[in-house]
């Protein structure tokens, strides 16, 4: 919806550019548990993933971390 900025915006001049989930898997991916990086594959995450459909998947990768770093 050209009225909508959920999940996306743009740069004028520069075109659009990831926010929240996308971002955060595409900056820190390096920094992931090698079970987190293994849910991302298994999920068919890739690592510079563009997809906002796919941003709930990276949540979950993410959960996966944050639950393997809480527990241990």
């Amino acid at each position: 919806m050209p009225w909508s900025n959920a999940l996306h915006s743009q740069i004028v001049g520069r075109g659009s550019y990831l926010c929240e989930p996308l971002a955060r898997f595409a900056l820190c991916y390096d920094e992931l548990s090698p079970l987190a990086k293994e849910a991302a594959e298994g999920a068919g995450l890739g690592r510079g993933e563009r997809n906002p459909f796919r941003s709930i998947v990276v949540r979950a990768v993410e959960t996966v971390y944050a639950a393997e770093r809480r527990c241990g």
